[in-house]
């Protein structure tokens, strides 16, 4: 991620000096233990961290990609996504509309509470981190764990007018070697190299002026990308080596989101009968004949262009989000048996994500160690004493403190 020479790093060294002073000065510690931690904590090993590739952030004319520097938050390409609808400039066109307070959830595999819930409706400039260990959320900041956490797909915050290009859901490959942006207004695909920052084709999926999102799902293998229009119940079948496409038709109502089991060789499509039937298909990918089919307790997606179908880590489950019509209040996050081809819980929302994710693995901006931790870990404080600490040096102790308030040796300040 960053080296010790990075702006965060030095941030990090210097609080961890000054947390030790401040333990120092308030006796918690004597210079002796102090030196000793500090000589054992730079001898002792950095934490591993996932490397930190560009940051892509679709344009609002649905024409192109940003590339950014996801540490420095700088621009430095973009990908030209053609053939395109002409769309309505670079900024924001006139007429479109946000979903309003839409957030972004990030769930709790463990029982789907809420962990957090960032807001999108504010930040129309998100993205995607691209990593070797899947796709971030890049909102514009440097990547932190508490913002940055792990997303499959990202559809867009914003509606679009019809007949307009854009906005542009962005889907990733499971290690983020590919991505595709998906032209809701212009009804196109793309798929975009992660490495060689370039469009490798294009397709037309449906004709041009619908809100629906468009479903995605790229093999694991990277030869084929699976589209559904969200209008029909056609399955697209796009061979990345020709760029062609061909359709299969299944005996159900318009296909929405999709994914690939983590068998690979199965495809997983959510489609709607109506207002108020709801259902996955799974799909042998060998033949695309229908192996299963599972009717959800939930009753569509409502005015939502279609919620992704989320990998769970551990690549037994999935989850997807549903609307109550009933009630329309509570919505539900759904967690699927991916084996048993069932339900196996669900959990009350009071209102409706613009997606969902999964907490960040410990590998993705790993806290570094610091002298607090290692005095810890030696037994030379307690919990207590360094929560006590940490709270005064972050301002919510008694009194704020600052570089005038705290004593700081002068070697230190050097």
């Amino acid at each position: 991620m960053a080296d010790s020479h990075t702006p965060a790093a030095d941030d990090a060294s210097f609080s961890s000096q000054l947390l030790g002073e401040f333990l120092l000065e308030q006796g918690l510690v004597t210079p002796e233990q102090l030196g000793e931690a500090q000589r054992a904590l730079s001898q002792a090993p950095r934490p591993e961290a996932l490397p930190i590739g560009p940051a892509f952030v679709p344009a609002a004319d649905g024409k192109r990609l940003h590339v950014y520097d996801a540490v420095k938050g700088s621009a430095y390409a973009s990908v030209v996504l053609a053939p395109g609808d002409p769309g309505d400039g670079e900024e924001r066109p006139t007429g479109w509309a946000s979903y309003g307070d839409a957030r972004l959830l990030v769930a709790d595999p463990a029982d789907l509470t809420p962990r957090r819930w960032l807001p999108t409706a504010e930040q129309p400039r998100l993205g995607l981190i691209a990593t070797p260990g899947g796709a971030f959320l890049y909102t514009g900041l440097p990547p932190q764990a508490a913002t940055s956490p792990r997303l499959h797909t990202l559809p867009s915050p914003w509606l679009n007018p019809p007949g307009a290009g854009g906005p542009l859901d962005l889907t990733a490959s499971a290690r983020c070697e590919l991505l595709v942006a998906a032209n809701r207004g212009a009804g196109s695909v793309h798929v975009v190299s992660v490495d060689g920052l370039e469009q490798r084709g294009a397709v037309t999926l449906r004709p041009p002026g619908h809100d629906r999102g468009i479903g995605v799902a790229i093999s694991h293998d990277l030869r084929t990308v699976y589209l559904s229009d969200g209008l029909t119940p056609r399955l697209g079948i796009l061979d990345l080596a020709t760029l062609k496409l061909r359709h299969q038709l299944f005996p159900t109502g318009p296909l929405g989101s999709l994914m690939i089991a983590p068998d690979g060789q199965t495809l997983l499509a959510c489609f709607a009968k109506g207002p108020r039937e709801m259902g996955i298909l799974s799909i042998s990918l060998p033949d695309l004949r229908v192996k299963h089919l599972l009717n959800l307790p939930g009753k569509g997606e409502g005015e939502r262009p279609g919620l992704p179908l989320v990998p769970a880590l551990d690549g037994e489950s999935a989850f997807l989000v549903t609307y109550s019509y009933e009630t329309r209040e509570p919505h539900y996050l759904l967690q699927l048996d991916l084996g048993r081809q069932r339900v196996a819980r669900s959990h009350a929302l009071r209102e409706m994500p613009l997606t969902v994710a999964l907490p960040p693995p410990p590998t993705w901006c790993p806290a570094e160690p610091d002298v607090g931790a290692m005095l810890l870990q030696m037994g030379l404080v307690t919990e207590d004493d360094l929560r006590t600490a940490r709270e005064h040096l972050a301002g919510g102790g008694e009194s704020r403190l600052s570089l005038q308030t705290v004593p700081i040796a002068p070697e230190v300040l050097a």
